[in-house]
């Protein structure tokens, strides 16, 4: 059963859980669709053999921006959001935001170069990247929750992508990471990921609808 902790910055949580847990975080990478970081990168720190990984480039960790980030979530939305911990076993995910029901979770990202960013132009176009879907579905399953939100904010406004669970996506999740941590409990690299056997197709967008929806609020 999962359990709802009082938030803390990924960055504030020990070396040791970090090395420990599986992060929603992380799961583009084990599913070999980050592109920032390799599996075999990921071996290494997990292991102890590097130090802690940096934040991906050209993303803020919206620190600065939260608190406006969420006003504007809130007034498209009417919802008021907590951030939260959720942690199953040995999996973890660090969440910007989860309704009070447990039902709705948003994750937020502020891209530094706005709209002029790539994902803000992927999100007005109603698409998640991949990587991000993974984390999104690392959060569903390991939160419960029915519906995410995913809210690209340039620091006045905001795009909001709703995105639902998948229950194959969570079998693979779940496969590829206990593949990955094998490799970590037995200090052995893991091979390279096959393109071939890669992540699924990001699904087509859908029309707006469900809570909160804009003219700027699309579905994926």
């Amino acid at each position: 059963m999962a359990s709802f902790l009082d938030a803390q910055p990924f960055s504030a949580l020990s070396l040791a859980q970090r090395r420990q847990q599986r992060h929603a975080s992380e799961s583009a990478t084990v599913m070999g669709a980050s592109p920032w970081q390799t599996p075999q990168q990921l071996w290494r720190f997990k292991t102890g053999r590097s130090p802690a990984q940096l934040p991906p480039p050209g993303l803020s960790s919206c620190a600065e921006l939260a608190s406006a980030a969420r006003e504007a979530y809130h007034a498209r939305t009417g919802f008021r959001m907590n951030p939260i911990d959720v942690v199953d076993g040995e999996y973890a995910a660090n969440m910007d935001g989860v309704l009070l029901d447990g039902q709705l979770i948003v994750e937020i990202k502020c891209p530094l170069a706005g709209r002029a960013s790539a994902l803000w132009h992927d999100a007005v176009l109603g698409r998640i990247p991949p990587h991000y879907q993974w984390q999104l579905q690392h959060q569903l399953m390991v939160s419960g929750a029915h519906l995410a939100h995913f809210y690209v904010f340039d620091g006045r406004d905001g795009v909001l992508i709703e995105h639902a669970p998948e229950a194959g996506r969570h079998a693979s999740l779940q496969w590829r990471w206990d593949t990955f941590m094998h490799y970590v409990r037995t200090d052995r690299p893991p091979p390279a990921i096959d393109p071939a056997d890669g992540p699924e197709r990001a699904p087509a967008p859908r029309a707006a609808s469900g809570p909160g929806a804009h003219p700027e609020h699309r579905t994926a």
